[in-house]
């Protein structure tokens, strides 16, 4: 099963919610599903093994924000 994980925040961001998305996207892979992460940025140099000892194997795609101008 392909499985998308949405995150409005940065990918990279050092806080909890970032943890959760890549711990989970590590289990639903480990089950044999294909995990893609869409943000709307993620860093060049981002690896989440590094910040969080979690072996993600991840697509990302980013996309631009949003301006208040195109609500």
């Amino acid at each position: 099963m392909r499985i998308i994980i949405t995150r409005r925040e940065h990918l990279d961001a050092l806080d909890g919610i970032s943890r959760f998305v890549f711990t989970l996207g590590e289990g639903m892979r480990k089950l044999g599903n294909e995990v893609i992460f869409l943000t709307h940025h993620v860093g060049s140099h981002f690896s989440p093994s590094e910040r969080w000892g979690v072996d993600a194997k991840y697509t990302a795609f980013s996309v631009p924000k949003p301006t208040k101008s195109s609500y």
